[in-house]
């Protein structure tokens, strides 16, 4: 063998070698890639009904005055609400 051919058969060994090396790796990175992309999914959904929860408790639940909304809104509720401000914008004419 040639000293040409040896360093052809190794170049091309050292690059099947990367190529095998490099193909569990990528394997790797995407597997860890989806799993990282739904763990952030799940935790801003949950962070998402957290909020929800507080703005519920906090500024709506306080507004509907104890009503329970399964029973539905009366005739009152549906067409406005007395807390609703009648004044005008000046800009309205």
């Amino acid at each position: 063998m040639t000293p040409l051919r040896r360093r052809a058969s190794a170049s091309r060994l050292f690059a099947v070698y990367s190529l095998a090396s490099l193909l569990p790796l990528c394997v790797l990175g995407a597997v860890l890639a989806r799993g990282y992309q739904q763990q952030g999914l799940e935790q801003g959904r949950q962070q998402g009904l957290a909020q929800a929860a507080v703005i519920e408790e906090m500024a709506i639940a306080p507004a509907l005055g104890g009503v329970d909304l399964a029973r539905g809104l009366s005739a009152v509720d549906a067409t406005g609400s007395p807390r609703r401000p009648t004044w005008r914008s000046s800009t309205a004419r």
